[in-house]
């Protein structure tokens, strides 16, 4: 599946905002800027002076943890809208932008982003509304670190990881190349506890790995793991 056919867990809410902004804002490519794999786009306690719209590529959302281990808080692909919420709020990043392979996105000023919220009150809605979405993500997934074991978590994870970026030609190879850092840091787990994990998920014929890429066997059975607490 190709990533740009669908808008994937975040990209789905932000959509109507990031078309707006292309229309209106970066119609020729203007304010595009190219990011490389490891690049930061943003980061973490610094201001925000703009928009960010992902026109291409993959980015990870995290922040500092407990001794400065990194918790990844959110994934955003192509036709997600990121950094918005220090921007409204007027406040430095509270995490950063990294993409995870070349990326593109075009850039919106902040007073050009304000200019458009002022003169579109539907935009004002949306954005309203996918704040309070944002806010209810960060709680559920609160009480999914509190509540949900390494094993739930990570087949939550990868279905995750399925919906947003979607899957290679063979319709189960993940169309990410994610290291097991980065994939501890998205379930909340030791990098170690990870790894045994996903090697139990391979002995149960869930999964296959290729290195760093992943390839889900039984989604379904995925879907069971993930949902044992509801």
């Amino acid at each position: 599946m190709d990533q740009n056919s669908e808008y994937g867990a975040y990209g789905n809410r932000s959509a109507f905002l990031f078309h707006e902004l292309i229309r209106q804002v970066i119609p020729n490519g203007e304010g595009r800027k190219e990011f490389k794999k490891g690049d930061h786009i943003f980061m973490e306690g610094k201001h925000a002076n703009g928009l960010y719209c992902v026109l291409s590529g993959k980015v990870k959302i995290s922040r500092s943890g407990d001794g400065g281990k990194e918790q990844i808080v959110r994934l955003a692909g192509s036709r997600d809208v990121i950094g918005y919420r220090a921007l409204l709020a007027g406040e430095t990043y509270r995490a950063s932008a990294v993409a995870l392979e070349d990326t593109v996105v075009g850039f919106v000023p902040k007073k050009t982003f304000y200019d458009i919220l002022h003169s579109n009150p539907e935009m004002s809605m949306g954005m309203m509304k996918l704040l309070s979405q944002d806010l209810d993500q960060s709680e559920t997934k609160r009480v999914d670190i509190a509540t949900k074991t390494v094993r739930e978590r990570l087949a939550e994870v990868l279905l995750l990881l399925n919906k947003t970026y979607g899957t290679l030609e063979d319709g189960k190879t993940l169309n990410i190349n994610i290291s097991r850092e980065d994939l501890s840091g998205m379930v909340g787990t030791a990098t170690e506890v990870l790894i045994r994990q996903l090697a139990k998920f391979k002995e149960e014929g869930l999964v296959e790995t290729k290195g760093r890429r992943i390839c889900i066997l039984n989604t379904d059975a995925l879907l069971k793991v993930s949902t044992l607490h509801e």
